[in-house]
This record gives C-alpha cells, structure tokens and sequence, in this order.
C-alpha cells in the first residue's frame, strides 16, 4: 500500500503547474504537471548515493532531509544523557531544601530567622529563585535547626555510650548542655525564633521538636519504660529543657555557663523530686530570670516582622 504525502509547491508566474509529492514504501520521487493536469516528468530528488529508507521505518522530513524514528530516539537519548551530566545528580525536594537551610543558618545573626535569610541562602547555593515557593516562612529556617541540632544530640549520645565513659543521668544532663549549647550561638536571636514558634500555625512543629529531642536524650541514655511513666518523664525533661532556652535571653554570663548550671540544676531536681535540698533564694531567682526571659518572648512576637 503506498502512503501518499502532498507538498504544493509555488512555481513561477508563467507557468502555474503544481509539484506532488508522492512518497512511496521504497522510494521518494515528484512529479510535474502541467496546468493541464497532464504529467511532464519525473525526477528523483535524491543524489544517487543517497541510502534510501524501506520498509515499515517511519519517515520524516527535516528541511529537505530524511531521518528515521531509530535515528530520531537515539539522538534524543543522547541529548538526555549530556543534560543529565550537566546537571549533575538528582536532588530531592527535601535534600534540596535542607541545603538552602543549611546556608541560610549563615545570616540569621544578620536578618534574623526570617524569609530574607532563607532568600540569601537560596543565592549562596547557586539555586533559582523560583525555589524559593518551597518554604512558607522564617519559621522553616527554626524548624530546621531544631532537627539538624536533635540529629546531632542523638549521634553525640552514641558516641559517650561507645566510650563508655558516662552514663544513666549523668549521660542525660550532658547530652542536654550539649543541645543547649547548639542553640547559643544564636542567643541574640533566639527569641525571635521562640516567638514564631508559639504562633498557632508554628505550634504543632515546635511541639514536634521539642518532644523528639526529649524522646531522643531517654532513648540515649537506654529508657525503655511502657507505663505512664514514658510520658511523664519526657514532658517533664521537654519543660525543663524549654525554660532553659528561655533563661539563656536574660543572661549575660560568659558562654552562658548560668544557663547551663541552671539546666543542670533543674534536672538534678527532677531527679530528687520532692526533696528540699535546693535554697529557696535560688529557687526565686532562677523563677524571677525565667520571667525575664518570658517577656523577652513575648516582646518578640508582638513586634515580629
């Protein structure tokens, strides 16, 4: 069965004849008419040491040339292959997420947990600015702190339990000054990042954050109690752990060594619940830094940006 593919071509002013393209199974060839519908001549278009196509190849025509469906796929294959090469690897949304974080946490001191910091690290990763629809707010910039700094408590865990050198509560407290002490280079900044977590749409990932961290520091230390006891114990850590962090807004200590004496304090009390070993002047004063801190929060969320 021959396919037949038409092509007009326009001829010169006197002579208004009509160019058909006939293309058959095994061979392309025109033939010219004259205005009377009568044909003229045929002629072959293609050089004699052109190779012609037969069979069932699909055929195309580029600008006068011919080209197969096989020829057609493997050019676009290797097209594919040297993009993907350029390129470089595949990143997923997420990895591609955390690496702009990641270069973000370089301009909070700076701009702060907020979009603007977010918007620089997506410039410093060489990305498009159109990535930048992957991130809602600052809040994103915290959140990924939080978790970066809880992944990082786990793996110091594993390491002092390798060692061997500490354990039971005394491995707790550490592995907590040690988290605490993530967050300080950026006690300037810190309230505000508390701030945007206590809005309502933040709530349920610093929630999230802070029970993981708490989940994390018992799992360290080989907790595996099934009673009550699991949830108190963590709620209990979490709070004390919070209240350190808003202590750590008011002090002025060097390094901040007050807030990790206070975090070790509380968590030494939670150990000795219900003795009275503690003075009460101490007890006032760490209540009336907490309160300090608390206001510094609050003065955060009412001017954020």
């Amino acid at each position: 069965m021959q396919r037949l593919l038409t092509l007009r071509v326009g001829t010169s002013r006197l002579n208004r004849a009509v160019n058909l393209c006939q293309l058959n199974s095994n061979k392309l060839t025109f033939k010219r008419y004259a205005t009377n519908g009568q044909p003229k001549e045929t002629i072959d278009p293609l050089p004699k040491n052109t190779v012609k196509l037969t069979g069932s190849e699909n055929v195309r025509s580029v600008y006068g040339a011919l080209a197969s469906a096989t020829e057609t796929k493997n050019d676009t294959n290797t097209s594919n292959k040297t993009s993907a090469s350029q390129d470089g690897p595949f990143q997923s949304e997420s990895d591609l997420r955390d690496n702009v974080l990641r270069e973000s946490l370089k301009f909070v001191e700076e701009l702060g947990w907020t979009i603007d910091a977010i918007r620089a690290g997506i410039r410093t990763s060489n990305q498009s600015s159109t990535i930048e629809g992957l991130f809602s707010s600052g809040y994103d910039l915290v959140d990924y702190f939080q978790r970066d700094a809880n992944s990082k408590m786990s793996a110091y865990m594993k390491e002092q339990v390798k060692k061997g050198e500490i354990q039971g509560t005394r491995l707790l407290i550490d592995s907590l000054k040690y988290r605490l002490g993530l967050v300080i280079p950026y006690a300037s900044t810190w309230g505000q990042a508390m701030a945007q977590g206590a809005l309502p749409q933040n709530s349920m990932r610093s929630w999230k954050s802070i029970l993981e961290l708490s989940s994390d520091a018992w799992h360290g230390i080989g907790d595996t109690s099934t009673d009550i006891n699991w949830y108190t114990k963590r709620l209990v850590v979490a709070t004390v752990y919070k209240s350190a962090e808003v202590y750590m807004l008011q002090d002025q200590s060097q390094e901040k060594l007050d807030t990790m004496d206070f975090l070790e304090r509380r968590l030494n009390d939670f150990q000795t619940l219900g003795s009275l070993r503690n003075t009460m002047s101490k007890s006032l004063s760490d209540t009336a830094q907490i309160t300090s801190g608390i206001f510094s929060v609050i003065r955060n969320l009412t001017s954020r940006r």
